[in-house]
C-alpha cells in the first residue's frame, strides 16, 4: 500500500472547520455541515474516519466530494479500504458480524473509492492567514496509528507530537472533542459525527426534538491569533 505521507493545503483567511468519525452516519454529517455553513467555514478538512461502521458509506463519500472536503486517511479507512474477509479469521460472532459489515461496506464503495481511500495523506497541513500552521490527522506527528486522547498528561501528548512544526495539531481518532495548550503549540481533540460517545445511551429523539450530538472544531484566524471552538449540533 502506498504511503499516505502529507499534503500541503492552499492558504486559508476565514474559519476553516474540522471534523472526524464520521463512521458512514450521513445524517449526523448532514447536520455537521449545516453547522460548519453557518459558522461560515471557508473549508471543511476530515481527521480520518470517513466510512466505517456506518449504514450509508456511499452517501458519506458522495456528500464529501460534493462539498470538496478535504480528507486525512485514518486507521479505519486504511482497514476499510485494506483488509478483506479472508485475511482475518473470526473468533466470536461479534467479529463475524464486524466482517460481514466490513464487506459490505467495500462493496458499496467499490474498488475505485477504496484506491482513493489508501491514497488519502496521513497528514493534511494548512496556513492560516495568522499566519499560524495547522496540521490534521488521524492519529499523531509520531505515529499515525495512536491519536493525542483527552486522558493523557502533557508529557505523553508531547511525545507523541515530537517535533513536529504545527502551531496546532488536531487528532480525529479521540472521539472526545478538547483543546489543550502545551508549550509553544494547542493540541485539539476533533470529537466525533457519527459516533459520538455521548449518544450511546440517548434516544434518537426527545420529546419529538433531535437528541444526538455531532461534533466538530471551528478554527478562525484573527489579528489577536487563533480562536479554535469545538461545536457540536443536534440531530
Amino acid at each position: 500500500m502506498k504511503d499516505g505521507g502529507e499534503k500541503l493545503s492552499e492558504r486559508f483567511d476565514g474559519p476553516i472547520a474540522v471534523l472526524a468519525d464520521i463512521a458512514g452516519n450521513v445524517e449526523a454529517l448532514e447536520a455537521v455541515l449545516v453547522g460548519c455553513k453557518q459558522a461560515g467555514a471557508a473549508a471543511v478538512f476530515v481527521a480520518g474516519g470517513v466510512a466505517h461502521r456506518g449504514e450509508s458509506p456511499l452517501a458519506v463519500w458522495k456528500l464529501l466530494q460534493e462539498h470538496q472536503a478535504r480528507l486525512a486517511r485514518g486507521t479505519p479507512d486504511m482497514a476499510l479500504a485494506t483488509l478483506t474477509t479472508r485475511d482475518v479469521t473470526p473468533r466470536d460472532d461479534h467479529q463475524r458480524a464486524a466482517l460481514a459489515r466490513l464487506e459490505k461496506t467495500r462493496e458499496e464503495l467499490g474498488e475505485v473509492i477504496l484506491a482513493r481511500l489508501r491514497r488519502l495523506p496521513d497528514v493534511y497541513r494548512v496556513e492560516l492567514s495568522s499566519g499560524a500552521e495547522l496540521a490534521v490527522m488521524y492519529g499523531s506527528p509520531r505515529d499515525p496509528m495512536t491519536p493525542l486522547e483527552l486522558h493523557l498528561s502533557d508529557d505523553e501528548l508531547l511525545a507523541l507530537v515530537g517535533d513536529d512544526s504545527a502551531d496546532v495539531i488536531v487528532s480525529g481518532g479521540a472521539g472526545v472533542p478538547f483543546v489543550r495548550p502545551l508549550d509553544g503549540l494547542t493540541v485539539v481533540g476533533a470529537g466525533s459525527v457519527g459516533d459520538a460517545p455521548e449518544n450511546r445511551d440517548r434516544p434518537k429523539s426527545l420529546n419529538g426534538q433531535p437528541n444526538r450530538a455531532a461534533h466538530f472544531v471551528l478554527v478562525s484566524p484573527s489579528d489577536e491569533g487563533l480562536r479554535i471552538e469545538p461545536r457540536w449540533v443536534m440531530y
